[in-house]
């Protein structure tokens, strides 16, 4: 499967907000869950039905619903319906290609991200796509599978550190998104490690190995590059769009957050020009190792050229050289073959060739 675009055969001809899931399936069975809490009172986050969500969301208090598992439309459909979200953008939430964005619903603006993570092991970079609405005092997340991403916004809810308890649903939005870009950051942070201890071994060596590393991990910044770059644009976007349940105190941590944005950024171009820097290195380096086998083969056959002529005119098939007849002419021919190689020899070494 191709890793920078997903197969899109079946939406392919279907009219629009059609809800389709583009992706593969990340968990046997959908669930939703509820977590309520305020400043005062904290709900434990349940499991629940979408019939159930309708009487069980508070008011008074901020509803953060998660959506786990994307492939069961039907499901998706139903909390739409609950929230009265328009079916296009339904269909982005579904499809899981969908280039990071910021979208508005009735003046509920939608987030949508990615959840990156990185396998040591394989030194691979890989993505799922996670949706964030905000309706008044509701925050509904979508996400392809039950993961770990957001555990420490819940561990901050549960024990009430920070002011996450004591602010309203726009808050969780920024706490959930700096989530995400955190993590960007940490990705980043191992990839750049890996950079730099390549480019100790590219000093040294010009191993075609390390050729295919500096492939493997360029090509993996970017991949996380693609995610990555439309955050710019969002965060533009979000930073000069007025939305009612988005008040003036939270733009200090929309800031912030563009901030954390550009780092990555940055850090993403500084390696990348590592990278192209360490690639040029190495491709001299082993221009270099060819050279100077080139030059000491050429060396040699520049040696043994003027042998082989002297070795060919005594090798001919006269009938008379007056040299075959004298007593010590083998040994005269080889000290004049000695002569000429050492003085080549020492001829190239004073010309520094070798």
């Amino acid at each position: 499967m191709a890793r920078f675009i997903l197969p899109r055969l079946k939406s392919k001809g279907e009219p629009p907000g059609t809800l389709i899931h583009i992706g593969s399936q990340k968990m046997k069975k959908s669930i939703v869950t509820l977590f309520k809490f305020n400043t005062d009172e904290l709900f434990t986050e349940i499991e629940i039905t979408p019939e159930q969500l309708k009487t069980e969301m508070d008011d008074h208090r901020v509803n953060w619903i998660n959506v786990y598992g994307l492939h069961d439309t039907k499901l998706i459909q139903t909390i739409g319906e609950i929230f009265s979200i328009d079916p296009l953008i339904l269909e982005d939430i579904l499809n899981t290609d969908q280039r990071p964005k910021l979208t508005e619903e009735n003046e509920h603006p939608v987030f949508i991200l990615k959840d990156l993570s990185y396998d040591k092991t394989e030194q691979k970079v890989s993505a799922e796509q996670v949706s964030i609405m905000l309706h008044e005092n509701k925050v509904i997340v979508f996400h392809e599978r039950r993961g770990e991403l957001f555990n420490p916004v819940k561990d901050r809810i549960n024990k009430s550190r920070g002011k996450i308890r004591t602010r309203k649903a726009a808050y969780l939005v920024y706490a959930l998104m700096d989530t995400i870009v955190d993590n960007y950051l940490t990705i980043i942070e191992q990839l750049g490690d890996e950079v730099e201890k390549l480019g100790l071994a590219v000093l040294k060596s010009s191993d075609n190995k390390l050729a295919q590393q500096l492939f493997h991990i360029k090509t993996e910044l970017n991949y996380l590059r693609r995610h990555i770059r439309p955050l710019r644009e969002l965060m533009n976007q979000w930073s000069k769009t007025e939305y009612p349940h988005f008040d003036k105190s939270i733009h200090k941590f929309i800031k912030d957050l563009h901030d954390l944005v550009n780092q990555c950024f940055d850090a993403l171009d500084s390696y990348e020009v590592l990278l192209t820097d360490y690639q040029n290195v190495l491709f001299s380096n082993q221009s270099n190792r060819t050279n100077e086998i080139m030059r000491v083969l050429t060396i040699f056959a520049s040696i043994f050229i003027p042998l082989t002529f002297v070795a060919g005119i005594y090798g001919t098939n006269f009938s008379y050289i007056p040299e075959f007849n004298y007593k010590y002419s083998y040994f005269i021919f080889w000290g004049a073959l000695v002569i000429i190689a050492g003085w080549m020899l020492f001829y190239f070494r004073r010309k520094k060739w070798f």
